[in-house]
């Protein structure tokens, strides 16, 4: 532990690393904007944020908790079929914070091995000492060099729910876990799209559950999302309730004309269901089949708030 560190100290660390940065970050941090290569193509720009205590236990190690606030955002990049161009990150921090430099040098070596550079940000402490850390990321990027942009509009009844990788169990002991430690799956989007082409169709990623992302993309085209509780892909030591309902999966969920891949990109893909017209007098956006009955699992998942 050492003296809580001076915000002058602390820009002039960020400055002397933003000097590293790729040659298309025009104007890098140290000004009041970064300046990026202008392009003829659309911009890309998402946000997410991490709050200790709701997202990770205190006393996560730096590196874990400055991956996972960098990758949830690349996560939703993959979820557009995007590509990740650069990051800014803002820490709220509490009173007295001594860890400022090992935060940021956590935050800028993620951004830079999910290939989305930290250009710039902001800092700043609380009055209070007893309140949680929060860091938020801000996210660039580009389209698909097609320029095709993924929705979560444009799914069809009919349409297969395909689902990349396993479900549930994210968070383990000690509040450690899958959830620190996934890889987005910009490189499965990719496949999914040279892959399927015009069948592919909507995309989201799994972040608050199965149940709830899938009832959100339903949602998006007036129709249901009908899950096979047999057909679903669960990780190690987990039933299909919990690969519904744990969230944080950060994995792809797509929905395609058949047929569908078995293999993207070396992740396994799974068909966990499919989409339909939503039944007379059914307001439910997401069922569940298990032992021939159809449960709603509309709000399975994770709450952020």
């Amino acid at each position: 532990m050492g003296t809580p560190v001076r915000e002058l100290d602390l820009l002039a660390h960020i400055r002397r690393e933003g000097a590293r940065l790729p040659n298309w970050v025009k104007i890098k941090p140290g000004d009041d904007l970064a300046l990026v290569a202008d392009s003829p193509s659309n911009l890309l720009v998402g946000a997410d944020q991490l709050i200790e205590g709701r997202h990770f236990v205190t006393g996560t190690p730096w590196e874990l908790v400055a991956r996972k606030a960098i990758a949830r955002n690349v996560s939703d990049v993959a979820a557009m079929a995007a590509l990740p161009m650069a990051t800014l990150a803002t820490v709220a921090a509490p009173k007295g914070f001594q860890q400022a430099r090992e935060l940021f040098d956590a935050l800028n070596a993620a951004a830079q091995r999910l290939n989305c550079p930290l250009i710039g940000g902001d800092y700043a402490t609380q009055e209070r000492a007893d309140v949680p850390l929060v860091i938020s990321v801000s996210i660039l990027a580009r389209p698909r060099a097609d320029g095709r942009v993924l929705e979560r509009k444009g799914a069809r009844a009919g349409d297969l729910l395909v689902a990349t990788g396993r479900l549930g169990g994210s968070l383990g002991p000690h509040g450690l876990g899958r959830h620190l430690t996934f890889q987005p799956r910009v490189a499965e989007a990719q496949a999914l799209c040279d892959l399927t082409g015009d069948r592919l169709h909507a995309l989201i990623d799994i972040s608050d559950g199965l149940g709830i992302d899938a009832g959100r993309l339903a949602e998006a085209n007036g129709l249901q999302a009908v899950i096979d509780a047999a057909l679903l892909p669960t990780a190690e030591a987990c039933d299909w309730k919990q690969a519904l309902s744990d969230g944080e999966d950060y994995e792809l969920l797509a929905a395609l004309a058949a047929p569908a891949p078995d293999d993207l990109a070396g992740t396994r893909v799974s068909v966990v269901g499919m989409l339909r017209e939503i039944p007379a007098a059914d307001s439910r956006r997401c069922v569940v089949l298990s032992e021939g009955r159809e449960l709603d699992a509309s709000a399975h998942g994770w709450q952020h708030g």
